[in-house]
């Protein structure tokens, strides 16, 4: 359960999703996204600060944190949560764009398509895609989900969708902020 007031319902297996679409709706008056489809829970993002890039999540696999680190030549990393090794690791190009390499050794693709109301996708090492993600309205509160056929069984699935909403938010936050300087 997350430090929030309302409890999170159990976390499904995302193999158990009835559907292509699933959605990241943040819950009310916290600051926890929830990925869901009409029935089930799959995972949770949760920042707890507004200072900093933390965020906590939890998935049917276990809990993990997000963080990302550096300036010049960031990094977004995943680790299982109390650990100091990194699980996956984002190496962002100057567009957003970049590789996500796995402790597994597998390597996934993040990608952007479209400029005004971006489209995200993770294609795997093949150039097939598992997933697109946007972001639905102007407030930033709500993502849509797509997945590609097969991507709910693929190992990790849960954990990269919020990963990705993770990179999207913090894109976001980031265009504020020089649109307020």
């Amino acid at each position: 359960m997350t430090r929030t007031d309302s409890p999170s319902p159990p976390i499904a297996p995302l193999r158990t999703a009835q559907g292509a679409e699933l959605t990241l709706q943040k819950r009310r008056r916290t600051r926890v996204f929830e990925l869901r489809d009409a029935e089930r829970l799959y995972a949770t993002l949760e920042r707890r600060s507004v200072f900093g890039s933390l965020a906590h999540v939890a998935t049917e696999a276990g809990r993990f944190t997000f963080k990302r680190i550096g300036f010049l030549r960031s990094r977004a990393t995943i680790r299982r949560e109390g650990t100091e090794d990194n699980y996956a690791v984002l190496e962002p190009r100057w567009t957003g764009e970049g590789r996500v390499t796995l402790a597994d050794g597998r390597e996934l693709h993040w990608e952007r398509d479209g400029f005004w109301r971006p489209t995200w996708r993770v294609d795997d090492a093949q150039g097939a895609t598992l997933f697109w993600i946007r972001s639905a309205g102007f407030t930033g509160s709500r993502g849509l989900v797509t997945l590609a056929p097969g991507a709910a069984r693929a190992r990790d699935a849960a954990l990269l969708i919020v990963f990705a909403w993770y990179l999207v938010q913090l894109m976001a936050e980031d265009a504020a902020t020089v649109a307020a300087s």
